[in-house]
Formats: C-alpha cells, structure tokens, sequence
C-alpha cells in the first residue's frame, strides 16, 4: 500500500511492502526433526534468512533438519536444486554452540550434493543445516529436494576386502567382497529403488545402462552389514 503526505506543496509517496514468509525450519530452534527413514522434503528456501555460519568452512544459514544417531550411516543428498548453489553442513552440539561434524560443497549452481553421517552416535542430536555455499553474505538459497537414508553400519566390516569400479559407471558396475554378497538395491537421490538385485556370491555385476545420467546410493548387503557407496552414472 502507499502513503501520502503533504508537505506544503510537495507531495511525498511512501510504499510499504510486505515482508516475505520464511520456511519453517528457517531457524535452527525451528529445524524439521527428521524421525524416520527413508525421508523426502521439497520446498523453496528462497525467503529463508540468516547470517554465515562459520563453524565448518563457512556458509549461509539457511534451513534446518535434525536427526537423532543410532549408529547406522545416514546419508544427505541434495536433487532438484534449481538457480543458487548449496552446502550441506552438519554439526552436533545446540544452537549457536555448535560442533562440526563435516560439511559438503562439490558442485555449483544447480548441482546436487551428498553427505554421509557415519556410524551416527546413537542418542546425538546432528542438526543439517542446507544454505548457501557463501561465506561472505547472505545470499540466497532456492528450491531443492533432500532425501535422508539410513543403513546401519557394522564395524567388522573389511573395507580393504570390497571393491567396487568403475566409479564414474557408465554401463556395468562390478561389485566383490571375499564374503558372500547377499543383495544389492541402487536407489536415486529421490528415495526410489531403481535395481534390486538377490546375489549369493562373492562378486556380481549390476547393469546401470538403462538409469539416467546422475549420482546414485548402491546398498550392498553383506550378511548383518551393508555397506553404502555413492555411484555416479555417466
């Protein structure tokens, strides 16, 4: 709306706008508690506001989601970024004392991302905070979507023993372990399982020829453990 006021024989027009809506989880206080898997949210964090959080590499706060650890491996991954360029970081501890734990920022404007919270401390509250990568401003953030998995970890797994190649894959993906592999499930960065797979071996191929181009989480089981990689599809 506008207002006028005389000023003897000066008019002076005065507009008022009104003040953009934020997201929810704006706030850290306000954050999304995140209690069970697997978990899609999509919304547009344009209007969100904040100042730079510098207690990893430094980004903008933007909006806020909590999970509570019990030690499995939860993984963050960031679709349908459209026009800014995001971060994930994480962090332990409350807000504004924050802890830590790691941060991600792989690619640019438009470009997704991924992080993995790993053998997550069971009862520790992980507050993710998706903002913009800067670290001089506040700049804006924009539409995304964020899909959270969580496979539980298992800790006499023999990363030395499992292999997986290529990675970057364009047609086949060769997986082995010198246990017997009992199943294999890839699942896009939307939460949807694309291939399943029982195995039975130790070593199998898993043909991603057919899947678009882009990142994906292959959960590969291994009697009690599963052992989650990211896998980008050319």
């Amino acid at each position: 709306f506008h207002v006028r006021s005389d000023c003897g024989s000066t008019w002076t027009t005065v507009s008022f706008t009104t003040p953009a809506t934020p997201p929810a989880n704006d706030d850290c206080a306000n954050a999304i508690a995140v209690t069970a898997f697997p978990y899609t949210n999509t919304q547009d964090a344009t209007t969100a506001s904040g100042p730079v959080i510098s207690t990893c590499d430094g980004m903008n706060d933007g909006v806020w989601y909590t999970i509570v650890g019990d030690g499995s491996d939860v993984t963050i991954a960031l679709s349908a970024v459209t026009g800014w360029d995001p971060e994930i970081g994480v962090y332990t501890g409350s807000c504004g004392t924050f802890v830590c734990v790691g941060s991600m920022d792989d690619n640019g404007t438009g470009g997704g991302e991924t992080y993995t919270i790993s053998s997550s401390v069971a009862g520790t509250t992980y507050y993710i905070n998706i903002g913009h990568y800067s670290s001089f401003g506040d700049s804006a953030e924009g539409p995304f979507t964020v899909n959270m998995t969580a496979v539980l970890s298992n800790d006499t797994f023999d990363n030395a023993s499992f292999s997986a190649y290529p990675n970057p894959v364009n047609d086949v993906l060769n997986l082995s372990y010198t246990s017997e592999i009992s199943s294999v499930k890839v699942i896009n960065l939307l939460g949807q399982e694309v291939i399943s797979r029982n195995v039975g071996t130790t070593s199998t191929q898993i043909d991603m020829s057919s899947l678009q181009a882009g990142a994906y989480i292959v959960n590969v089981t291994i009697g009690d453990a599963v052992k989650t990689i990211k896998v980008i599809k050319r």
